[in-house]
């Protein structure tokens, strides 16, 4: 199947095409490597979310 063209128009065709796609899984590893090399992410907690975090999921609970 020849990939369709993505407007709103074609939405029904996108969708067929990436419901049957399979990605290449070399390729995907190798794209996720090079952007994992690119792009740390920088992850910050306000005051106090961190611990509270902790204690609900201490006591069972889900976040």
């Amino acid at each position: 199947m020849k990939k369709p063209e993505v407007t709103l128009r074609n939405h029904e065709a996108v969708y067929e095409y990436y419901a049957q796609y399979e990605q290449p899984k070399v390729g995907a590893y190798i794209g996720h490597k090079a952007m994992s090399l690119m792009f740390r992410p920088n992850v910050e907690y306000a005051e106090g979310a961190q611990q509270t975090a902790r204690d609900i999921l201490n006591n069972d609970g889900r976040l």
